[in-house]
């Protein structure tokens, strides 16, 4: 697909709506892991053979950074998002021939033959979706024994590696979720995250897996921190509301980290970063 056209209706919130967002969260927002995809595929193959793997879709799929890691699993994927300006970054990026981009709701997705498809990844998008529609959906599309899985991950946790030992970095990070300054434009769907989707209910005509604690571990610059905190979703709402206090708010942290670690300059310093990913899983049950 090269064009944007779709089945997509406005939600209620418009947090990744623009172009900065889009291209803050391409930058920004880590890979889907090779150890997390291992870990779905190993539950797929239980029911299919490699061969078998027709058609993977990424729903809420941003721009497109997990969806084009399916591409080398399946014949054809499709990733769709909610955003028009996530699938315009989507699309200006390199992809795969067999990846196609749209907009598209979560619950009603386009151009997908009924019981046709193998696999179903969301992305830390679940929180955002209708979910008892989104399931009835995934319902129609998937295969017998086909997966949905859900995957999240917490606040990643940074290591000097100057200092393994020392959890200042970690704490500073963990403690964006309760710091008192952002906290009024947390989105109620957060909850949901907070808990690791663990008070996601799947319907009886799933069998559910889930999986807590995937670490995956990556070299990042310290700056990097900054530019992933401006696509935190309460960073975004409260940039919505006064462009000044969010500035404020990020440059009071860049002096923290600047503080912790010592520097001046944090793209001079390089950091281990710690992702724990969770995995919320149904596979379609065969009809009897």
């Amino acid at each position: 697909m090269s064009t944007i056209t779709s089945n997509a209706k406005p939600y209620t919130h418009t947090v990744f709506a623009t172009a900065r967002h889009a291209d803050l969260y391409a930058k920004f927002r880590p890979i889907l892991p090779g150890v997390v995809m291992d870990y779905v595929l190993a539950n797929l193959r239980l029911h299919y053979e490699p061969h078998e793997w027709d058609i993977a879709i990424d729903v809420g799929c941003g721009g497109g950074q997990s969806t084009q890691v399916l591409a080398k699993y399946f014949k054809q994927v499709y990733g769709f998002d909610v955003s028009a300006a996530q699938i315009r970054e989507a699309l200006d990026s390199y992809h795969a021939h067999n990846v196609h981009f749209d907009v598209s709701i979560a619950e009603s997705i386009p151009r997908i033959e009924s019981n046709s498809c193998q696999l179903i990844i969301a992305c830390l998008s679940a929180q955002w979706f209708d979910l008892p529609k989104f399931f009835a959906e995934t319902r129609r599309v998937l295969a017998p024994n086909g997966i949905v899985a859900l995957i999240g991950y917490t606040m990643f946790e940074p290591i000097d590696p100057d200092r393994p030992n020392d959890q200042t970095l970690t704490e500073l990070m963990l403690g964006l979720r309760t710091d008192p300054v952002i906290a009024p434009y947390k989105l109620p769907n957060a909850d949901a995250v907070d808990k690791r989707y663990r008070n996601i209910s799947f319907p009886d005509y799933f069998e559910y897996i889930y999986k807590d604690n995937i670490l995956s571990q990556i070299v990042i610059c310290a700056q990097d921190i900054i530019g992933f905190i401006e696509t935190w979703s309460p960073y975004q709402q409260m940039f919505k509301k006064s462009q000044s206090e969010a500035n404020y708010f990020l440059k009071n942290f860049e002096q923290k980290l600047k503080s912790i670690l010592t520097v001046d300059d944090l793209s001079e310093k390089r950091l281990l970063c710690n992702y724990r990913y969770y995995v919320a899983m149904g596979r379609k049950k065969p009809t009897t």
